[in-house]
């Protein structure tokens, strides 16, 4: 399986702390089935490492990996939050791998954003917009994240919403979201070896028991064939 949102990366964000974290997440992340991880640290926000840090860390952390023969790849990506008037500044350094998709985080509470016309401007220039766990913001309706998918957007679900450990609606909302088909990603949004960890397997089931069919590609096909990546 695929994770294409996790910060694993050390001490660039709020994720883990050490590399001796990242490396405890990366073994339970193997032990979870997991085979590659794309490695998004917050971006725009409070954090914000530049791509060059990004990459370099990733190289470390792969480097420290094969050392201990931990079979995990992982490969450089970030989580852009908007905020503000920030979406101005977008660009290049912030896709996941070496894609045009970039992973966006809308803000956790309607701040009136042109959020149509953001996610149309990114399309035009050349960019594959991911939803970050749509399922958390409940100010988005599904009716507007349908009519996102259906303007070539993307909904990414976490493992934390699928399964309810997020206050709220999260496990209703995803559970929709899986339903009517609109979800193309799983991912673990893990920030530590212990509490929000890279875990899939029990999110694919979950899914799988809604749903009623394999919903592997979520984890393994379309990672694979959005990114240009292998596990």
């Amino acid at each position: 399986m695929i994770d294409t949102h996790c910060h694993l990366l050390p001490g660039l964000d709020d994720g883990a702390h050490s590399m001796d974290e990242s490396i405890a997440m990366a073994e339970y992340a193997v032990a979870n089935g997991i085979t590659a991880i794309v490695a998004t640290p917050h971006v725009l926000t409070n954090f914000n490492p530049p791509r060059k840090l990004r990459e370099v860390t990733v190289q470390k952390l792969q480097k420290k990996l094969d050392q201990r023969n931990i079979p995990l790849r992982v490969y450089c990506g970030c989580e852009v939050a908007l905020r503000g008037e920030n979406f101005q500044s977008l660009d290049d350094t912030l896709n996941l791998v070496d894609s045009k998709v970039i992973l966006i985080e809308p803000p956790w509470q309607d701040q009136g954003l042109p959020m149509d016309s953001i996610l149309f401007d990114l399309q035009m220039r050349g960019f594959k917009p991911v939803i970050a766990h749509p399922e958390r913001y409940e100010y988005l309706s599904i009716d507007v994240l349908r009519r996102w998918v259906e303007r070539g957007a993307l909904l990414q679900l976490t493992t934390p919403g699928i399964l309810g450990h997020w206050q709220g609606t999260s496990a209703e909302r995803s559970r929709t979201l899986l339903r009517e088909g609109l979800v193309f990603l799983i991912s673990t949004d893990a920030h530590g070896a212990t509490g929000r960890v890279p875990a899939l397997r029990e999110a694919v089931k979950q899914a799988e028991e809604w749903c009623g069919i394999s919903q592997r590609a979520l984890v393994d096909e379309n990672p694979k064939k959005l990114l240009g990546i292998e596990a």
